[in-house]
């Protein structure tokens, strides 16, 4: 949902996972820092949102408005 299968979309997600250069140094990036990485945020100005993961629960966050 969200990203189109089409290459010449403005929301193509690419032909597999890091298939771009810009994903694969960032992944590779990541790598070296391991043992210092706590998270990584990632701001879409496209729809001006902030998307986060819940991971393990679909409830809220406490702080969800605000976020």
């Amino acid at each position: 949902g969200g990203a189109s299968s089409l290459p010449c979309a403005e929301t193509y997600a690419g032909s597999g996972p890091f298939s771009d250069i810009e994903t694969q140094s960032m992944s590779e990036y990541i790598r070296t820092i391991s043992d210092k990485f706590y998270a990584y945020v990632a701001f879409h100005s496209y729809s001006q949102l902030l998307l986060f993961p819940y991971g393990h629960t679909q409830q809220h966050l406490d702080n969800h408005d605000e976020l």
